[in-house]
């Protein structure tokens, strides 16, 4: 099943951006490897100029590119952040488009995963994207335009075994891109303004964050790949098609799944191989 296939879109009213201007500027959080990489290299291609927020320096050949900027920073750290937003702003602009794309996981059961992991993925998958978008969101009111995206997961759903503190991270991150939108609306609604937002929420995408674990099936639940993803989310930034992305097709079904009782939960899972996936 191709990718751009299975993938399910919910469509919205805004118009796109038009990305082949260098004045306008997408600051992308882990954007040194893996899906936030491939959103930098298309957007670099495009023309725009690209801020990689990262605690990873990415490769040379990246940096070559002199539309893309590198800032070493740590997103859990609010004051790394308030000073990074005073640089950007004076150096660069303001933002124009916002993609909280950073992430980190650790398996473990939930009685053996240690505080200090817990601490450090709940801080940067979780507070992390708050406390950029909350730090980085008056610059976009002040434009009356631009777009928040958040790339949370279907794990924020539901949660196979092992992955307890990675699917509550990303559970509140859905949880607070409902929040943000909500408040998004009412501000557009009052001010008239164009600001947009834009939720990812897919299965295991093929990146090293989920070198660990397995696909339980490459029918039911192929891997999705990071260079499909990347061109899918541009696409939706330059034409303002969607709100909401999800793939692969069983991700519509989470929904129904978690409205059964526990048992046929359970007989689902085992049956799906979904918490085999995820043995240490």
């Amino acid at each position: 099943m191709q990718y751009f296939e299975s993938m399910t879109c919910h469509f919205g009213e805004q118009k796109g951006i038009i990305l082949n201007n260098k004045k306008l500027i997408v600051l992308i959080t882990g954007g040194s490897q893996g899906l936030g990489l491939e959103l930098v290299k298309i957007l670099q291609r495009k023309g725009c100029t690209v801020i990689i927020i990262d605690i990873i320096k990415p490769a040379n050949d990246i940096l070559s590119h002199k539309n893309i900027f590198f800032y070493s920073c740590d997103i859990s750290n609010l004051f790394q952040i308030q000073k990074l937003h005073i640089i950007i702003k004076h150096r660069h602009g303001p933002v124009m488009i916002l993609i909280n794309n950073a992430g980190i996981q650790k398996l473990s059961s939930l009685k053996d995963m240690e505080n200090e992991d817990i601490d450090k993925i709940m801080k940067v998958n979780l507070f992390g994207t708050y406390l950029i978008t909350s730090t980085f969101l008056n610059d976009f009111l002040v434009q009356s335009q631009g777009m928040i995206i958040n790339v949370a997961s279907i794990l924020g759903c539901i949660s196979p075994a092992r992955l307890s503190t990675y699917c509550a991270s990303k559970g509140g991150q859905i949880a607070f891109h409902k929040c943000v939108t909500n408040y998004i609306k009412e501000v557009n609604k009052q001010n008239n303004i164009k600001l947009t937002t834009l939720l990812v929420c897919t299965g295991r995408i093929n990146t090293s964050l989920f070198k660990d674990v397995n696909t339980p099936s490459h029918i039911l639940a192929p891997d999705i790949c990071p260079t499909k993803l990347a061109k899918q989310i541009i696409h939706i930034i330059e034409t303002g098609d969607a709100n909401n992305l999800k793939g692969p097709y069983y991700t519509n079904l989470i929904s129904v799944i978690n409205n059964l009782n526990w048992p046929y939960r359970k007989i689902i899972k085992n049956i799906s191989g979904m918490n085999n996936s995820t043995l240490i």
